[in-house]
């Protein structure tokens, strides 16, 4: 029986990611459809390329899609895209992720804070 393509979006994911600088972004979608639609990534509507031994790596199930995004940097913040397409239509969902800073880089900005007040001071 033929149906149109239909994204599943966990529970887990409704109210955003929060990762930290350095961490991994790890999403994953459950789908319905047949026949099986055509599975699409983006990160602020840009395509996003595999990249089997790089930062980002996409795998395909028969009816899940996953992305995982290694070493995140604030770049990576933002609203990343699953767009499931077939013969018989189209569906999507999307992911809000935060890519907060590490309680390290925050010490360093207050003491560069510090010295600059200190300076001024001076």
């Amino acid at each position: 029986m033929e149906a149109p393509p239909r994204a599943v979006l966990a529970k887990k994911y409704e109210d955003g990611l929060i990762v930290e600088e350095g961490d991994v972004i790890r999403l994953r979608l459950e789908f319905t459809g047949r026949p099986r639609p055509s599975v699409a990534w983006l990160h602020e509507g840009e395509l996003i390329v595999h990249q089997p031994e790089g930062r980002r790596q996409v795998d395909i199930g028969a009816d899940w899609t996953s992305l995982r995004v290694q070493q995140t940097t604030r770049a990576d913040r933002g609203e990343y895209s699953v767009k499931l397409e077939s013969d018989l239509g189209v569906d999507s969902a999307s992911f809000l992720v935060t890519v907060a800073s590490t309680l390290t880089n925050c010490c360093d900005l207050l003491i560069d804070i510090d010295t600059c007040i200190d300076s001024r001071v001076s």
